[in-house]
């Protein structure tokens, strides 16, 4: 990723921006610096899942308050004080990255586990792996593909449009965060639950109940928070409400291993919501449609994961 990102950056971002080439130095500046990060974010990732997977919550929140707090002070060292900019933001971040994944490191060490004795797998397991994963990469690049899919649409928009959608991001991305615990909370218990015998499998059931209220709750409670902004659009408000339960329902659908549903599922709302996009912008619907289509994204994967977790077809329904 290093490699590419470091050859193929700028290449990619005049193909992504588009006639706003205005944004292409400060972008590339930040994008170059970010690729040093690479190594350090995927250390991450693993030690945090490896945490997860051992129902270890805390750990990684730890890592997260420290490199957090770090960050911060190095934003407004290297950006206010010393005047590097956007530049000053990269390295902060590529730094504290970096601490992150040595904090993890070393979380899982106290923990008994040798996190740097690397061992090369068995065909048997590679296999098992990739079995694995193939199905969880298509989903999370289908999902980041889409969303990457919306920000380019904006860019044609114009540069005020474009910062404007950047702010709805990051006020989005605040308010819809709230869905990943639940999403992570079903996929660190529920497996331990399906192996177990009947007390645990009743267990399970009613650990998805609550999985099942609070992310509906959760929804609800966001959606009405962000309609109380006077500056949020009426799809805005639906996309923050729908995504927490999809997150939610994803996890769930990944704890029980209906891993050939998900993937498939996922790539294809990605399709055909892109293309309607497309159909949007060739309109000439402006920025509001890139966020209908946030809703009618986030409702198909509502909907999709909702039905196939009732059905009798999935595992839960079988217990």
């Amino acid at each position: 990723m290093f490699t590419v990102i470091k050859i193929l950056s700028r290449t990619m971002l005049h193909a992504f921006v588009g006639g706003n080439t205005a944004v292409i130095p400060a972008a590339a500046c930040y994008v170059d610096i970010r690729a040093f990060a690479w190594p350090a974010v995927l250390v991450t990732m693993v030690g945090q899942g490896a945490s997860l997977g051992m129902q270890d919550s805390v750990s990684p929140l730890k890592v997260l308050a420290v490199v957090s707090l770090i960050n911060a002070v190095g934003d407004v060292l290297l950006c206010t004080f010393l005047g590097y900019g956007i530049a000053g933001a990269a390295w902060a971040t590529m730094l504290v990255q970096y601490v992150g994944g040595f904090l993890m490191l070393k979380s899982l060490k106290d923990k008994g586990y040798d996190p740097l004795a690397i061992k090369v797998p068995r065909m048997e397991d590679l296999a098992q792996m990739i079995k694995i994963t193939g199905p969880v990469l298509l989903t999370m690049l289908s999902k980041v593909a889409f969303y990457t899919s919306i920000t380019f649409f904006a860019t044609s928009l114009g540069t005020v449009t474009l910062a404007a959608h950047q702010v709805m991001v990051g006020v989005f991305s605040l308010f819809s965060v709230s869905g990943e615990p639940l999403a992570q909370t079903a996929q660190s218990f529920m497996p331990g639950l399906l192996c177990g015998g009947q007390q645990k499998q009743a267990s399970l059931m009613h650990l998805a109940r609550r999985l099942l209220q609070k992310l509906l709750v959760s929804g609800v409670v966001l959606g009405v928070a962000s309609a109380v902004m006077h500056t949020v659009v009426t799809p805005f408000f639906f996309s923050i409400a729908l995504t927490p339960p999809a997150l939610a329902l994803e996890g769930t659908l990944l704890a029980s291993g209906d891993l050939n549903f998900l993937g498939p599922n996922m790539a294809f709302a990605f399709v055909c919501r892109t293309v309607l996009m497309l159909v949007f912008h060739k309109l000439g619907f402006g920025l509001s449609s890139c966020w209908w289509t946030m809703v009618v994204f986030q409702m198909s994967r509502f909907i999709a994961s909702f039905s196939r977790l009732t059905s009798s077809k999935n595992i839960l329904n079988n217990i």
